[in-house]
């Protein structure tokens, strides 16, 4: 097969996009490229483009994987979309994906734990909202639905804490200061019932 370009991807530093016998054939980073002296050649074999594919790429898209959740922790979804952002194919991205949850990297079941213990700990997040978070970055409803179950917490226990934290030193009599405590409960996916309870509860103690 007859290389007839090796052109720095346009839209990802560091990555080239390998065209064989006029077509679009694999992109791979160019550190890779030049380590392997590739561009002396002015042909491949099938065998070597088949290295080529499911060794080298193989490797490169592990080690950037690596890179990438040295940074933050990532869902499946969250972590392919990063690696094809990064300028690899998607069905090297996939690869990725599978080797990092083989080797323990990626788990959904584990990031919907800490997301979810962060978010209601720190940020007051309704469960309503925080199931949709969680279905944004690809995590399965079921497992949502498993980890959810861990924490006893329930929105009204959630949204009271926000508000102490939030409104605490202020007095929610004054209509000024309770609009916004509304709005700040309502924007986290707090339903009316539950504002209106916690509002009520908050009134009673100041009583």
């Amino acid at each position: 097969m007859r290389i007839t370009s090796a052109e720095p991807s346009p839209k990802h530093k560091g990555m080239l996009r390998i065209h064989l016998d006029d077509a679009y054939a694999f992109s791979m980073p160019e550190t890779a490229w030049l380590r392997l002296n590739l561009y002396d050649r002015e042909s491949l074999t099938e065998q070597e483009v088949e290295t080529l594919r499911h060794t080298v790429l193989r490797q490169a898209v592990r080690e950037q994987s690596v890179r990438f959740l040295s940074i933050k922790d990532r869902t499946e979804q969250g972590l392919r979309e990063r690696l094809e952002r990064a300028g690899f194919d998607p069905e090297d991205a996939a690869a990725g994906v599978v080797d990092m949850k083989t080797l323990g990297y990626v788990n959904d079941y584990r990031y919907a734990q800490r997301h979810i213990a962060e978010q209601m700990r720190s940020k007051a997040v309704s469960r309503k909202n925080i199931r949709l978070d969680l279905r944004a970055k690809g995590v399965a409803d079921e497992v949502i639905t498993e980890v959810l179950a861990e924490f006893e917490q329930d929105d009204e226990e959630i949204a009271l804490r926000g508000v102490r934290k939030k409104f605490g030193k202020y007095d929610l009599n004054d209509p000024a200061v309770e609009k916004k405590a509304v709005s700040f409960l309502a924007h986290r996916g707090f339903g009316y019932e539950t504002i209106r309870t916690i509002l009520r509860r908050l009134r009673e103690e100041t009583e």
